[in-house]
């Protein structure tokens, strides 16, 4: 365990320190409006790989962490989804002749993505949480190291120049990725049922209004400021979430070392305990955040980010407060995940979702900038109230 832990801390500094040097590099290297775009493009590809594969991949856990004989054949057949589904997504993608190649290079993104997915939480089910740990940072830096790289020998690149990069990258993890499956240990099993199939996409489906509707929470008020004000405004408040997250990461590396154990304890008790414990770390982690940010937060952005995004440190300011939120609803989600109450946490997600939208579009018509803010805060205050309506016992006790 201590291993584990130890590696996952490295990880996520490693991640923190290029989480930093990405928006350093990429401020210096695209404009506000272009690094809005790349960010949220990858944002949505991200999103839509997860659905071309229907969220199969926590399927695929759950078998390998209780069957694990059956693991490996339910993965081979499920991995035909992404291959399937994702060169649908170019529909999307393809609303103008003039980007058809781009479309092309988020259409492959998203079936590798999708199809990586699969493999990564394959090895997480059948115990191989190491590889699942430097699977998830490749899947999420590797690209950004090529780019710094490529950057060293040539000065600027295009916005597709970075999206061609992602593929490559992509390409290479999903083929090691493929390799290390290969040579995981073949169990004896029988053939994986034709039903299993038909209840791995019905169980997974459960899941979607989650993703869907976070997707939503994440990428609304971008896709709303740059409709009702422009691609420069979007830009600014991605920085602004952008360095806010990577400040409060580095403070609270233990949330996300935490999730793996919650299945290894059997005790409901325990289990609370220890999510509050977490949860108080973390909390600790954000309130140490703020006071940095708020002190030396100019000083910070100064130093990172090129002069064209300092409207951004103002907006990471206002969005400091949001962040408390947002522990509570991490808090809440571990004790209902722990008690398989996927339900009220797809309720709660949905809820917030469609009170968001149209606060969003009303606020943002009339306060600009702060008006997304705002909806943030409201919509993800009624997810807390939802999520937590029958367990602030375990908050309080």
């Amino acid at each position: 365990m201590l291993s584990f832990v130890s590696l996952g801390i490295i990880i996520q500094i490693v991640s923190f320190i290029l989480a930093f040097a990405r928006i350093k590099i990429l401020s210096d290297s695209f404009s506000v409006a272009d690094y809005g775009l790349i960010s949220i493009y990858f944002s949505v590809i991200s999103f839509i790989s997860i659905l071309v594969i229907f969220n199969t991949d926590r399927f695929i856990f759950r078998t390998a962490a209780e069957n694990g004989k059956y693991a490996r054949v339910a993965t081979k057949k499920l991995f035909v989804l992404p291959f399937f589904f994702g060169p649908l997504s170019i529909i999307y993608f393809y609303i103008d002749p003039k980007f058809s190649y781009f479309a092309y290079i988020a259409m492959a993104n998203v079936t590798i993505i999708g199809a990586f997915h699969l493999l990564r939480f394959y090895f997480l089910g059948i115990g191989m949480t190491k590889t699942y740990l430097v699977s998830s940072f490749l899947m999420t830096n590797l690209w950004f190291l090529i780019l710094l790289f490529i950057l060293y020998f040539r000065d600027k690149m295009s916005v597709i120049n970075t999206f061609e990069i992602m593929l490559l990258s992509h390409v290479f993890l999903l083929i090691i990725g493929a390799i290390a499956f290969i040579k995981t240990p073949k169990l004896p099993h029988p053939d994986l049922p034709r039903i299993e199939l038909s209840a791995a996409i019905k169980y997974s489906a459960g899941f979607l209004p989650i993703i869907i509707s976070s997707r939503i929470l994440e990428l609304g008020d971008k896709y709303i400021v740059n409709s009702l004000m422009s691609s420069r405004e979007m830009g600014l408040l991605i920085m602004g979430n952008s360095v806010l997250a990577c400040v409060i990461a580095l403070l609270s590396v233990l949330s996300d070392i935490f999730r793996p154990y919650m299945n290894s304890f059997a005790d409901d008790l325990s289990i609370h305990q220890i999510n509050k414990y977490f949860f108080s770390l973390g909390l600790i982690g954000v309130y140490v955040a703020c006071l940095i940010f708020f002190s030396y937060g100019d000083i910070i952005f100064k130093n990172v980010i090129s002069d064209a995004y300092f409207e951004s440190c103002m907006i990471a300011k206002k969005l400091l407060p949001g962040t408390l939120i947002s522990f509570l609803i991490l808090y809440f989600i571990n004790i209902l995940e722990r008690e398989r109450n996927s339900r009220r946490i797809a309720i709660a997600y949905t809820i917030g979702s469609l009170i968001y939208l149209p606060i969003t579009f009303v606020l943002v018509y009339l306060m600009g900038i702060n008006g997304a803010i705002m909806a943030s805060y409201i919509s993800n205050a009624a997810i807390v109230l939802l999520l937590g309506m029958y367990h602030w016992k375990y908050f309080f006790n």
